[in-house]
């Protein structure tokens, strides 16, 4: 009989397009490494510019990646949840962490420790370049979103934000977001994403609740 525990790791990592391309043994080699772990909200992954020692991905519940500024501050850049692979850019740049990860709520995640990726790439010599390119399709959804926030109006933003976030989910869904995190992402005030959500809601594409919206439409938000 199968493993349960890889057939819910499977699953999750299903979400992502980027794995779903993947070859069934670079699949079955990284499912075949990954180790389960559980975090509490609060608890730091890693942080900027500590030496990288695996990836991590989610399986149930989200983490916040966040920039360290220049004032010692940090700055949140994204909220990745179910599906998401993380932490391996630093393996392609000096192996030093590039950001910083911070469990957002009660989660399970994989851990895939640098001795088992360098197994796996004495298997799968093109490991590298798989991951190269994953990095390619993160870094250009951040440039997108860097721009979206520079130039399109509050809703499109806020929409923009709202339909990564989702993903390829069935709606409705919802979304661990908070309209404080929504608005660092989008570069707004909490009180003018309080406007839009109120908007999008009275057209019938969300539900606001506690710490949570629910996407409904889709279409809407499009």
């Amino acid at each position: 009989m199968a493993d349960p525990r890889k057939i819910n790791i499977a699953t999750a990592l299903e979400r992502s397009p980027w794995f779903r391309r993947q070859t069934p043994q670079l699949k079955r080699a990284l499912i075949g490494e990954a180790q389960t772990v559980s975090a509490e909200a609060g608890h730091w992954l890693y942080d900027a510019g500590e030496e990288a020692r695996g990836l991590y991905g989610v399986l149930a519940g989200s983490v916040r990646i966040l920039v360290r500024m220049g004032d010692g501050d940090y700055a949140l850049a994204n909220i990745v949840s179910r599906g998401t692979i993380f932490g391996y850019a630093a393996r392609l740049v000096g192996k030093r962490r590039l950001v910083t990860a911070q469990v957002r709520e009660r989660s399970t995640l994989i851990y895939v420790p640098e001795s088992s990726l360098e197994a796996i790439a004495r298997r799968e010599p093109d490991l590298w370049l798989h991951f190269a390119e994953l990095a390619s399709e993160h870094l250009l959804a951040a440039t997108q979103a860097m721009v979206a926030n520079a130039r399109a109006t509050p809703a499109a933003r806020i929409a923009m934000h709202l339909r990564v976030l989702v993903g390829e989910d069935r709606l409705p869904v919802d979304i661990a977001i908070t309209q404080d995190e929504l608005a660092e992402l989008s570069g707004l005030s909490r009180k003018t994403v309080n406007l839009v959500l109120r908007d999008f809601e009275a057209q019938g594409g969300v539900e606001t609740g506690y710490r949570r919206l629910r996407v409904l439409d889709a279409q809407r938000l499009a």
